[in-house]
């Protein structure tokens, strides 16, 4: 894995951590996030109550502060969201739940990457994992990202998957 390149794409130093590990959502990123999309919803429904805007511009203001709620919302679950990786596969741990991914039951691999700006110097990758169960997403905001993906896609070229050619472009930048 080219580490370099996805330093730059990511715009943070990174590092692959040794199998196993969790990672987790940083939750001073969290708390960031929460932050800013709880100021979207406040401006938004104090433009509402103060001004009294004409009915079309009041019913836009909520449906904007609405989906700053459910960015909130997302955000939160955020925070006790974590993941163990080891040679088996992936669990997914939110409170109780657990749901395991096992790379011998993988069955779709994606890599995507989200450029942020026109420049497209920087961005978010996301790695999409699908088994006969369910999905499982994760951006590359997750301390210990490089170290899942380059897991995701050994697993992947392991069981010969079909990916699909972004995929296949983003692994080779990266030299995965």
């Amino acid at each position: 894995m080219r580490i370099d390149q996805l330093a730059k794409l990511l715009g943070r130093p990174v590092e692959v951590a040794a199998v196993p590990f969790t990672a987790r959502y940083p939750q001073g990123l969290v708390r960031w996030e929460i932050g800013k999309g709880t100021a979207g919803l406040v401006i938004c429904v104090g433009v509402v109550v103060v001004m009294q805007p004409a009915g079309w511009v009041a019913v836009l203001l909520l449906i904007i502060a609405a989906l700053f709620a459910a960015y909130v919302y997302q955000q939160v679950r955020r925070l006790p969201l974590h993941f163990t990786v080891d040679d088996h596969g992936v669990t997914r741990i939110q409170g109780h739940q657990r749901t395991p991914f096992r790379w011998n039951e993988l069955q779709e691999f994606r890599l995507n990457y989200y450029p942020n700006g026109r420049k497209a110097t920087m961005g978010t990758l996301v790695v999409v994992l699908r088994n006969g169960q369910g999905k499982l997403k994760v951006d590359s905001s997750l301390d210990h990202f490089p170290a899942l993906l380059q897991r995701a896609a050994r697993a992947a070229r392991e069981r010969s998957l079909t990916l699909h050619p972004t995929t296949e472009a983003n692994l080779t930048q990266l030299d995965l």
